[in-house]
């Protein structure tokens, strides 16, 4: 697996940024649900609303893509600042231990809400809600 940091925008105190995982193998692989990501607290999110399935199950072919989004404030309110920047990031695909570093200019409040995996490089819905199981 490759992972690289893809779009990245902010906008009223809060920010977007993708990742996306590419299958580096010969062989399918299977994904699904949310990846890890460190440093930080993470909540889980979904993007449609019940009944729908928290998360779909991605197949992804020797060089196919699967991306996820993360979100979080860039501004702390109560100490009228930015937050600090994090210049990189470990991020685990789901159902795996194993860690793949990324560099990227993040905003770090404290708190990252994750999207589930979705098939290829660009989330067209990415719109979400607190997913509590």
């Amino acid at each position: 697996m490759h992972l690289t940091a893809g779009f990245q925008g902010a906008a009223l105190g809060s920010f977007l940024q993708t990742f996306t995982f590419v299958n580096a193998s010969r062989r399918q692989c299977q994904l699904k649900g949310w990846p890890t990501l460190e440093p930080g607290k993470v909540r889980r999110v979904v993007q449609d609303p019940p009944p729908a399935p928290a998360y779909h199950t991605v197949l992804l072919a020797p060089g196919g893509a699967a991306s996820f989004d993360v979100y979080g404030a860039d501004w702390d309110h109560a100490a009228d600042r930015a937050c600090p920047q994090t210049a990189a990031v470990r991020v685990a695909p789901p159902g795996d231990r194993s860690t793949l570093s990324v560099r990227v200019k993040m905003p770090n409040c404290g708190l990252f809400y994750i999207a589930p995996l979705i098939l290829g490089r660009t989330d067209h819905r990415s719109w979400s809600v607190v997913w509590h199981p």
